[in-house]
């Protein structure tokens, strides 16, 4: 809807420059041009700003989510050592008992 006005103010003026205006109508154009974008910006404002805050939150669920799985991962391979380590001298006290 607002895309189609902004389209019919765009038709206007172009219609305006392909002839002679008077001042007059050029200022009635440009003040409800003036009141159409007054009008509208809030409402294209707070648009703006929840897409701009779900694709922040997006963002920061993604880096939480990213961190968790970096620990996970990190967590993981000190376990695996650890069990390598056990499993490690557990073999070497069989053995040094079978000999």
């Amino acid at each position: 809807m607002h895309l189609n006005q902004l389209e019919s103010y765009h038709d206007t003026l172009t219609k305006h420059q392909s002839r002679v205006i008077t001042s007059f109508e050029f200022i009635e154009f440009l003040h409800q041009l003036k009141s159409y974008i007054i009008e509208n910006s809030s409402t294209l404002t707070s648009a703006q700003s929840e897409v701009f805050i779900a694709s922040e939150q997006f963002t920061y669920n993604l880096l939480i989510a990213s961190l968790g799985a970096l620990l996970l991962a990190i967590f993981g391979i000190f376990y695996l050592v650890y069990l390598n380590t056990h499993l490690h001298h557990h073999i070497r006290g069989h053995y040094q008992q079978s000999t």
